[in-house]
This record gives C-alpha cells, structure tokens and sequence, in this order.
C-alpha cells in the first residue's frame, strides 16, 4: 500500500459541498487495521462484512452508519491525519489541493 512521504497533517479547510463524491470507491478505509509488532499500522485482508471486495462498493452505503457501528465515517479532519490511506484517496488529493492553495 502506498504510503505519503510526508506528513498529510495541513489545516483544514471547511469540507465540500461535495465531500462524498470525493470518494474514488478504493474499500481501503473498509479492511480493518492492525498495529505490528513495530507499531507500524497495517492494513489486514479482512474487510467490512457490507463491503463487495471485488467491486469494492458497500452494500449498505445510504444507511452504512446505522447497520455497522464500527464504520469509519471520514472526515477532513480524520483524512488529515490518516497516513494509511493511499495517496489515490480522492479525500486525499482533495486535501493535498487545498495545502497547496494556502
């Protein structure tokens, strides 16, 4: 999984009208994570049970966060910070755009 070579934490700028169609449908944010022994955050083979892990679309999108607790809802502050995200993530690039406009 590709890993941003430096730091993605910017501020924030207030989120997209638009901030769900941001989303290219790449499920890494489905697939439950780990910390290694080197406390290292990995990604495991293990997804969401709603996930489609070959079309990598939720089965339960609209109500995602009412059917599975545990869904993570990202944010542009979550995204921030997230450095497993691949640097593909359209939350990502979204937010790399705004750092450079600053």
């Amino acid at each position: 999984m590709p890993r941003c070579k430096t730091s993605r934490q910017v501020h924030v700028p207030a989120t997209p009208d638009n901030w769900e169609e941001l989303c290219h449908g790449c499920g890494e944010c489905c697939f439950e994570k780990v910390i290694s022994p080197g406390g290292r955050l990995v990604t495991t083979k293990i997804s969401c049970r709603y996930l489609d892990v070959v079309s990598r679309q939720c089965n339960v999108y609209p109500k995602r966060f009412d059917t599975e607790p545990t869904c993570l809802k990202l944010t542009p502050e979550l995204v921030s910070g997230a450095t497993w995200l691949p640097e593909s993530c359209g939350y990502v690039k979204w937010l790399e755009e705004q750092a450079n406009h600053l």
